[in-house]
C-alpha cells in the first residue's frame, strides 16, 4: 500500500493525533504504542513509560557515545505529562526520513507499506 502525505499535512496531523495520544495516556493510564515509539524517536530514549503515581514520563537515554562491552549506562529523565506535548513539539523533525516515519506511527502503517512525503 502507498500513501503520499504533504509536510503541511503532517504538521497538521501531528498537532490533531499527538492531543488525542496524550489523552488516551491519561485515561487508560499508560503509554500508547505509537507514542512511545515517538518519544524513542524523538528524544532518543531507550525506553519509555507513563508512572502514573506521580503522573510523569520516564525516559532512559543511553548518552554513551561508545559501544560498551556490557550494558550501557542509562540515564533516566522524568517530566510531567503535562510537558510531553511542548517537549515532542520542540523535537519535531522536517527530513523525508522522519516525516515519513510520523507518517506511519499517526496513520497506523506498517514499516514495510510506501510512504511518500511530497
Amino acid at each position: 500500500m502507498t500513501t503520499y502525505v504533504t509536510q503541511n499535512e503532517m504538521r497538521s496531523l501531528w498537532k490533531i493525533s499527538l492531543g488525542k495520544m496524550i489523552e488516551s495516556c491519561r485515561v487508560n493510564k499508560n503509554l500508547p504504542e505509537g507514542l512511545v515509539e515517538l518519544i524513542k524517536h524523538n528524544l532518543f530514549a531507550k525506553y519509555a513509560l507513563y508512572n502514573v503515581h506521580i503522573d510523569k514520563i520516564e525516559i532512559g537515554v543511553n548518552e554513551s557515545k561508545q559501544r560498551a562491552a556490557s550494558y550501557p549506562e542509562i540515564t533516566v529523565y522524568q517530566f510531567p505529562l503535562d510537558e510531553l506535548e511542548d517537549k515532542l513539539t520542540a523535537s519535531f523533525q522536517t527530513t523525508r526520513g522522519d516525516l515519513e516515519f510520523y507518517a506511519r506511527v499517526f496513520k497506523g502503517k506498517e514499516f514495510n507499506d510506501n510512504i511518500f512525503v511530497l
